[in-house]
C-alpha cells in the first residue's frame, strides 16, 4: 500500500523513518523492528522471494524445452500470498500458484533464460526476486540410423564366383540444444565406442545359395553434458540365387 504526500503534486514516499527511543528508523516494506521483533506497521505487499535453482537435468531422451524453477518463499510478510509470478527474459508477469516449484514450458533447447519471481497477496505484487539464468540443454536425443546394403554380383570381386553384399550404416545425432556433439558406434553390444557417425561392415561373401548375412551397430551421441541414450540395430543383406 503506497503512501502519497501532496508537495506541488502527489508523489510518492519511497522511504519511511520512525523515531523510536531516540533513533530514526527506517520501516521497510510496511514493518519496523521494534525490541527485535518485526512488527506490522500498515497492509504490505510480499518480500522478495529467493530462487533457488533452475533444474536442467532431463531425462533419457527427453527434449530440453522446459525449466524447473525451485525456490524459498518472502521471508518478510510472507502470510496470506494467494499466488506467485514469474518473468522469461523481461517479459510480461505469468501467474502460477503457490507451489515453491512448476516448470516453464514450450521453451527452445540451446537458448539462454533469465527467471525473476515475486509473491502476489490481496495488496498487491511484491518485490523481485535475485535473476537466475541458464540455458535450456540436455544430453544428445536417441540417434536416428539409416541403414543401405548393396548386393554384390557373382562375377564382382572379392565375391568371385560367389554371391555376397556390401552392408553399412550411418546415424544422425540431435544434440539437445547443447554442442559440439560427437557421434559413436560399435560392433555388437559390448565393444569399444569408436568416433564416428558412419559404420561399414565390408563385403559378406557366401556361397550360390539364397541366404543374408547381418551385423549389430550401436550408435551414441555426446555433449559436453554427458552421454545420451544408445540405439542398436541389426543390420543384413540379402541375396535370392538359388543353388
Amino acid at each position: 500500500m503506497p503512501l502519497f504526500v501532496n508537495s506541488s503534486g502527489w508523489k510518492t514516499v519511497k522511504n519511511i523513518f520512525v523515531k523510536q527511543s531516540g533513533n530514526w528508523r527506517n520501516i521497510k516494506n510496511g514493518w519496523i523492528n521494534q525490541n527485535g521483533i518485526w512488527r506490522q506497521f500498515y497492509a504490505s505487499v510480499p518480500g522478495a522471494p529467493t530462487i533457488n535453482s533452475i533444474a536442467t537435468t532431463y531425462p533419457d531422451n527427453v527434449v530440453a524445452n522446459y525449466l524447473t524453477v525451485s525456490f524459498s518463499p518472502p521471508t518478510i510478510n510472507n502470510t496470506n500470498i494467494t499466488s506467485y509470478q514469474y518473468s522469461l527474459n523481461s517479459g510480461s508477469w505469468v501467474t502460477v500458484g503457490t507451489a515453491t516449484s512448476f516448470n516453464i514450458t514450450g521453451l527452445t533447447p540451446g537458448t539462454s533464460y533469465s527467471v525473476v519471481l515475486r509473491a502476489v497477496n490481496s495488496n498487491g505484487a511484491g518485490d523481485s526476486s535475485n535473476t537466475a539464468s541458464t540455458v535450456a540443454a540436455g544430453r544428445p536425443l536417441l540417434p536416428v540410423i539409416t541403414n543401405t546394403s548393396t548386393r554384390v554380383p557373382y562375377t564382382s570381386r572379392p565375391c568371385v564366383s560367389r554371391f555376397g553384399g556390401y552392408i553399412s550404416a550411418t546415424a544422425t545425432a540431435n544434440n539437445n540444444g547443447s554442442t559440439p556433439v560427437t557421434m559413436q558406434y560399435r560392433t555388437g553390444t559390448t565393444g569399444n565406442w569408436i568416433n564416428g557417425s558412419s559404420w561399414s561392415g565390408g563385403t559378406v561373401c557366401a556361397g550360390m545359395c539364397a541366404g543374408q548375412a547381418c551385423n549389430t551397430v550401436s550408435f551414441r551421441a555426446l555433449n559436453p553434458i554427458g552421454t545420451g541414450p544408445t540405439i542398436t540395430s541389426s543390420i543384413c543383406v540379402f541375396w535370392g540365387n538359388p543353388c
